[in-house]
């Protein structure tokens, strides 16, 4: 059961990978980052940053869910379905919840510079952008 569980977990984990690719969320940004380079350094930052607390908190999410799963090995005649499925949604929700507030921890600064971008003034901006080129 463990082997199967840990199999579709990175299974999904691999599908959310191929979207992050193809909607290629890690260059959409590059008009901006050429001309406001400042924000290289801030967008590189917080990708590797998301990665690292993806792999952590996955990491964490499958050693308990392992745990909760081998705990009942052997017990398959004393213990009903949902007594496993509760125990692994309770591991989802506390590692979900913890993904969320570390990952907005990330992202809140570059929010933040983003909007300071936008809300610059046209002729700041514009300004900005022809210096770039110029």
């Amino acid at each position: 059961m463990r082997d199967e569980f840990w199999k579709q977990v990175n299974i999904e984990r691999t599908r959310v990978a191929q979207k992050v690719l193809d909607e290629q969320l890690g260059t959409a940004y590059s008009d901006l980052l050429s001309h406001f380079p400042a924000a290289r350094g801030k967008f590189t930052d917080a990708f590797a940053k998301l990665s690292s607390i993806e792999a952590a908190v996955t990491d964490s999410y499958l050693g308990e869910s392992e745990s909760a799963i081998l705990s009942l090995e052997g017990m398959q005649k004393n213990y009903t379905t949902p007594t496993l499925g509760n125990a692994l949604r309770k591991a989802a929700a506390s590692h979900s919840a913890e993904l969320k507030s570390s990952s907005e921890a990330v992202i809140a600064p570059v929010r933040e510079y983003l909007f300071s971008v936008i809300s610059l003034p046209d002729e700041e901006l514009v300004g900005s952008i022809r210096a770039r080129k110029g």
